[in-house]
């Protein structure tokens, strides 16, 4: 009984000692914001209900935009992003998810349509792994998105999006190097055939956030400003396009 005490509390021991170093990996490989990105965060408009961020429009709101960060980025990374598209008249919604991966909580977004009372149309999508994360929990039941936005990113053979009633929009970066492009083009099967692609002259993969350079990542040809510029403008213009 002695020996069996004693294997048992090692085994608690070592199973605490793996957990905390996990999470210690996780926290020093997470990306955090810059002070651009930080500096966003304080705007008036900004406030956290839920645990989700939300980015309020000063004017006329014309649709609201669900978005999932990319895998070990923390999420205040794209307030540049989400303030510049709030400009633009989206309400922007981005949640908090556990060790800032997306596809620990696939579907973040039930809560926020179910406990708003927007009328606008809702689009849902994310950055890298965060869109990968959407378009899996798009597949598994009737969506209530007018339109996927993928920046970076794309699904997997198990989120066939092809037969959905949805708009999709796929923004990638010429420069990317931390994407698959093969299985992107592989992907383009599952998606409805009236998707829209765009590819941004000299952008990187980092440069969709503001969280400094990603490892592996090519070298960006335009500044992270131009990049967001060219991502908000395709955006409205997906969004606004019947």
């Amino acid at each position: 009984m002695k020996w069996l005490k004693k294997t048992f509390i090692t085994v608690i021991f070592l199973g605490f000692i793996m957990s905390f170093l996990g999470i210690l990996y996780l926290n020093f490989n997470t990306y955090s914001p810059m002070i651009q990105a930080a500096y966003e965060m304080n705007r008036e408009n900004v406030y956290i209900e839920d645990n989700t961020i939300i980015f309020e429009p000063s004017k006329n709101v014309v649709a609201n935009f669900i978005f999932y960060q990319g895998g070990l980025v923390k999420p205040e990374s794209y307030a540049v992003l989400a303030q510049m598209l709030s400009d633009e008249g989206i309400r922007v919604f981005i949640p908090r998810m556990p060790f800032n991966l997306a596809i620990l909580n696939q579907n973040a977004y039930k809560d926020i349509i179910q406990n708003s009372s927007y009328m606008e149309d809702f689009y849902i999508g994310g950055h890298s792994l965060g869109g990968a994360t959407a378009a899996i929990a798009l597949s598994k039941e009737a969506t209530p998105f007018k339109g996927v936005i993928f920046l970076a990113g794309y699904g997997t053979d198990d989120s066939n999006l092809r037969n959905k009633d949805i708009k999709v929009l796929s923004i990638t970066a010429e420069n990317d190097e931390v994407f698959n492009w093969e299985r992107y083009e592989a992907y383009k099967d599952l998606l409805p055939n009236d998707s829209m692609f765009y590819t941004i002259g000299g952008g990187n993969h980092a440069g969709f956030g503001f969280y400094g350079e990603q490892k592996g990542d090519g070298i960006a040809e335009i500044t992270r400003e131009i990049q967001h510029k060219i991502t908000v403008e395709r955006i409205v213009d997906f969004i606004k396009e019947k």
